[in-house]
């Protein structure tokens, strides 16, 4: 890891992973007000309305604290997702890439369901001042194959042809799933060269099986928000390493806020649920409904005995 570079938006951390083989693959991690409020703690206003959401009693208050960003939730965590995705593209050497290459020869693909919120086409207006291609490619998974497709309307084949940039957008982390979707997007474009992945909540595991499984013709580079994740039971969590964090008070913070059970061991980070994230923004009960399961079956608790701690 390297050290981290300070700009307007806040702070980055350039990196990498390295193959055996010698192949790397080039990460970036972002640190801002955005990005912290959604891996990390964030204000929280509880009224009866989310009380009622996580199985709390009414109380005909409202009480403002600090939260874990899993409970960021619907529009807030839209809008934070939207300036933290803004963030990422305000990095110095995203910029200078998407501002070197004809917008042409770019085509930006955010993934369903998560990475359609990224707002992809109004982030490099934003940033680079033009406007690129924009093909939303959909996923649909069963128990053994995931299967993506995007309308063939709206890229005729010379356009397609000309793309050699892809930016694709994704709330996926796990790499066979990430594997797919970029041996998908290489078939769509056949001069495709370089791909820069936008994975708000990647992980080590992820990205290390993307590297190894991807065509070395097509050179790879990885944006994060804050930190990679340890990739476990089917969600990422975070390394216990401060090292791994750009600002390791705020992943330390996060882990006192959790806690510990009732048998006295820390209840373990949970900052990435589900497959994508995406019920996080568009399921609230099942993102609650999914926590409950997770720390009733690993530590005989509840997300109500968890906030129930920070509430006066």
């Amino acid at each position: 890891m390297r050290p981290s570079i300070s700009d307007d938006m806040g702070v980055y951390r350039p990196g990498q992973i390295e193959l055996d083989n010698g192949r790397i693959l080039p990460i970036i991690s972002r640190h801002s007000d955005a990005t912290a409020a959604l891996t990390y703690l964030h204000p929280l206003e509880i009224n009866d309305d989310w009380r009622r959401l996580v199985g709390l009693p009414a109380t005909l208050t409202t009480q403002t604290i600090e939260a874990p960003g899993t409970l960021l939730l619907g529009v807030e965590r839209a809008k934070h997702i939207i300036k933290g995705i803004l963030d990422i593209f305000n990095t110095a050497e995203l910029n200078a890439t998407l501002k070197n290459t004809l917008e042409e020869k770019i085509a930006l693909l955010p993934v369903f369901r998560e990475g359609k919120q990224f707002d992809l086409s109004r982030t490099v207006k934003t940033t680079c001042g033009y406007t690129c291609l924009e093909l939303p490619i959909e996923y649909q998974t069963d128990t053994t194959d995931t299967i993506y497709h995007s309308p063939n309307n709206i890229m005729t084949g010379a356009q397609r042809e000309r793309v050699e940039l892809a930016v694709i957008g994704t709330g996926l982390i796990q790499g066979q799933d990430l594997v797919e979707l970029i041996n998908y997007v290489q078939t769509r474009f056949k001069n495709l060269s370089h791909i820069e992945l936008i994975i708000p909540h990647a992980t080590l595991q992820g990205l290390t099986h993307t590297l190894s499984y991807t065509s070395p013709g097509i050179s790879l580079r990885a944006h994060t928000f804050e930190t990679l994740l340890d990739f476990q039971e089917g969600r990422g969590k975070f390394f216990p390493h401060p090292e791994f964090h750009i600002r390791p008070t705020l992943s330390q913070h996060y882990r006192l806020w959790w806690g510990r059970d009732l048998a006295g061991q820390p209840i373990a980070n949970i900052p990435h649920v589900g497959k994508d994230g995406s019920d996080a923004l568009f399921d609230p009960l099942r993102q609650i409904r999914t926590l409950n399961e997770h720390l009733q079956k690993t530590y005989k608790t509840s997300l109500a005995n968890v906030l129930s701690r920070h509430l006066a």
